[in-house]
Formats: structure tokens, sequence, C-alpha cells
């Protein structure tokens, strides 16, 4: 076992419910309120119906619930499934105080409720198990930068939600290495995912990470052995780590892990406002500030400057055509123009500013081509210290708007209010399963720490099918 190894394993095996702070048990809740929203938000998205279906063709001696419907599924595929509802929307929680990725720890939700509805485990058993899948996820996104090496964000999910579920499933061990080394090994996911006109598969990348790794914890659990030293071997993926930079060595070194309010990651959470790239949420929030300022068709020029990370990933340069010119909603909500443009149009970006229609609507194009993303270099040494953006929309007689962003409002220096992230919680599952449902839903949430299962939650959240019969 390496080092690597150990040191998850050991924080895997021995965090427990009793072990947590009250902060750290209130923003566990807060994630499962963001997640589940999400969830069933995105629950009608193409790639959501598709991995609903297919999750639908297998059954299970262990069988798990498809959220938002009636339907059970073998664990990994309804682990897969209800990731892939998940991650749909572009909406849901990450850290912003890395300069790396925002990690996505909610996208390891979903195979710790697979496997822990059938086996029974309480409220208390998933509260824990997820504060260690936030805690290892973490400590991937702090040490692997994996936009520079080309792979793609399910390279710290894997190994996270192997991590949660050890804690959840109370593998020894023994069982809990070969569970790491199996997700270690399979961790390397390309970035080709979101490269060029993005497929309905960004959705999913994530998604199929933990269908493998449910797989990979059975398989742990029921003796299988893997690999020693996947992540420090010589051929470990640390080792693919330091290609680049070193080839015979990385210096990869996790963060320990320790029992405290700053050691336990999920307290630092923040929440998207809009369903969109995290580098949009700021444009958005300048063009709504600046809306009732100009009409559209006075509008001259939009000038943006921003931090090297906006730019490159969401600016629509002559590289990137479809950030200019989107075709599906994965490419729209990566692209500042069409972010802008949306904005000033309709004053509201919203899941269902994401149809295709308005992603083709050539009538945004004109206001579109008239957007220019800067960087500016002071914006960009602050980063991730600050996450500051400015915006000047300028006439065509030649008044000048203006509007600046440190932080979008949600990151954790200006976080939602347990009643702000009520709200995003309605306005996402209300029309699913009626405002009452809602308020049970939250009150189940509320209290998941009370609860002998997790059942409950899931038996009201099928309401959603039954509301759409």
């Amino acid at each position: 076992m390496d080092k690597t190894t150990e040191l998850i394993t050991s924080y895997a095996t021995t965090l427990r419910y009793s072990d947590l702070t009250t902060e750290a048990i209130h923003c566990t809740k807060r994630s499962f309120i963001d997640t589940f929203g999400c969830a069933i938000g995105g629950a009608a998205g193409e790639s959501s119906k598709i991995a609903k279906r297919v999750a639908g063709f297998s059954s299970s001696r262990f069988p798990s619930r498809i959220w938002g419907t009636s339907d059970y599924s073998s664990p990994d595929m309804a682990a897969f499934a209800n990731t892939v509802m998940v991650h749909y929307l572009n909406f849901d929680e990450c850290w912003r105080d890395l300069p790396y990725s925002g990690g996505f720890p909610g996208r390891t939700i979903p195979p710790i409720v697979a496997v822990g509805e059938p086996s029974g485990a309480t409220g208390r058993d998933v509260v824990a198990a997820t504060v260690v899948a936030y805690d290892v996820c973490y400590r991937l996104v702090e040490q692997v930068f994996t936009h520079r090496l080309g792979w793609n964000q399910a390279f710290y999910t894997g190994p996270a939600s192997a991590a949660g579920l050890a804690n959840l499933m109370r593998l020894t061990p023994e069982q809990t290495a070969n569970a790491l080394s199996l997700s270690a090994i399979s961790a390397l996911r390309l970035r080709q995912t979101r490269a060029s006109k993005m497929a309905m598969w960004k959705a999913c990348d994530c998604a199929d990470a933990n269908r493998d790794v449910v797989q990979y914890a059975f398989l742990a659990r029921e003796g299988l052995t893997a690999p020693n030293e996947s992540f420090e071997g010589k051929w470990g993926l640390w080792h693919q780590v330091g290609t680049l930079d070193s080839p015979l060595e990385s210096d990869i070194q996790l963060e320990p892990f320790g029992f405290d309010n700053r050691s336990f990651k999920i307290t630092q959470m923040s929440h998207k406002i809009f369903p969109c790239h995290n580098h949009g949420l700021s444009p958005i929030s300048m063009a709504l500030e600046l809306r009732d300022k100009v009409r559209m068709e006075e509008i001259a020029a939009i000038n943006i400057q921003a931090y090297f990370r906006a730019t490159n990933a969401l600016d629509a340069g002559p590289n990137k055509p479809e950030k200019r010119d989107p075709q599906s909603r994965e490419d729209a909500d990566h692209s500042i123009p069409w972010l802008v443009a949306m904005a000033l149009r309709d004053g509201k970006v919203t899941p269902d500013s994401f149809k295709t229609d308005n992603v083709r609507d050539q009538t945004l194009r004109p206001l579109m081509q008239k957007v220019r993303v800067t960087e500016n270099p002071e914006f960009t040494r602050q980063f991730p210290q600050a996450y500051n953006m400015t915006m000047e929309i300028v006439g065509r007689s030649g008044e000048r708007h203006t509007a600046a962003r440190r932080f979008p409002k949600g990151y954790q220096w200006d976080p939602l209010t347990d009643g702000e992230l009520e709200g995003k919680f309605i306005t996402l599952v209300e029309g699913a399963v009626g405002l009452k449902q809602c308020r049970k839903l939250l009150d189940l949430l509320w209290r998941l720490e009370e609860l002998d299962t997790v059942s409950p939650i899931l038996d009201a959240l099928s309401a959603a099918s039954h509301r759409s019969q």
C-alpha cells in the first residue's frame, strides 16, 4: 500500500458521524439540497432521459432507485443515471478557492445514495460518507491540474466516490485499498469530452466513473485484489501526473485529513445562481445589472475584462467558433457572448433558456458579435483569491455604463443563505413535484441525520414521475 492509498484509507475507514462538527453536518445537508435540486431540475434533459432508460434495462437483487421515479435499477446503473441528472444543468455546487477546478463534489452523492438505500444506511451514515468523499475530492483538485494534463473532471470523482463508499460500506482497510487502487488505475479520462463542440457525453463522464466505482467497491468487498501502489508505483497515477515535467517522479502530496471545520471541505462550498459554467456567472449578473440602462438596439459594444481562466474557457475566440455560434446547451453554457446576450434579451438565465430554439436563435447573434472579452493581467494575478470582472456597455451615442464583480453571489465569500438555497431548490423541483412536495422534501433533507434510511427522500422524489403521468 503506497502512502497516498494509506492516507485515504486510514481516513475513509475511521471517520464516523460522531467526529463531525455541527457546521459540517449542516453544510452536508445544504449539499444534499443543492444536489437533489439539480438532479430533479435536470431530469428532463435528453442525456438524463437516455441514462434513465438504459438504467431501466438493469435489475438487481440489491435494487437502487432512479431518482424522481418509482423505478429501480442495479446500484451501479442507478448511480450512473442519477449523476447524469445532477450534472446535466451545470448548476451543481463547487469549490472556488482553488486555482485549477471546482471539483463538483456533489457528483459523489449519487453513488453513496445508490448503495446506501438498499443497504439500509442511516442518514448519519450517508452524511459521514459524503464528508469523506468531499474531503478526498478537494485534496485531489488541490494537487492535480487536469486541464494541463488533458484529463477530464471525472479524474477527481472516481477516487473520491470510492473513499465515500468505503466509509459507507464499512470496508476493511485492505478492501478499501483495493477499491481505491481500482479507481486510481481507471482514473484517466480525456478532456476531449469538453473540447470543440461538446456532446451529451459531457454530462455523463463523471457518471461513468461512478458506475465503475460502485462495482469496484463491491468487488473489493468480495475479496478481489487490485494492483499495488496504484498511485505512487512506477507506472501509477502520480507517475502519469509527472510525465510532462518530471517523468521519474511526481511531487503530489495530499494534504493530511483532520477532524475540524478547516479540514472538512464540505464547509467551503460555493453554489451557483445560474445554470452555466462558473466563469459565466459574473457576466450574467453584470448584464442583468446594466440591462435597464440601455436598450438592446442601442448597444454598440460590450467590453468585458476578466482573468485568464475565464477568457480561456468561455471567450469565443477564433479557435473556438462553437462559442460564437453554439448549437447545443453544452456549448451555450460555456459561451460568455451567448450568456450575456440571453441575459440582456430576456432579463434572466434559467434552465429553460437553454432550450434548443433559444440556443440556436439567430436573432441573438448580432448582439453576441458585440461582446469582446479581454484578459486583465492584474485580474489574472489575483485569481483565485478574487474573481474580478468588469463590464462596459457602450451605447451608439457614446454613453458608457459599467459594472464590476469581485465574486459572484453564491460563492463561499458571499454565500447563499439557507433560505436562498431553498429558493433555488423550489425553482428547480416545484414543476416536477409541486410546492407542497417541495416543502416535504426540504423538511426531510434538513432532517437527514435523523432518518433511519434515505428511502423517505426517494419516495417523496418519486412524486415527480406520478405528477408527469
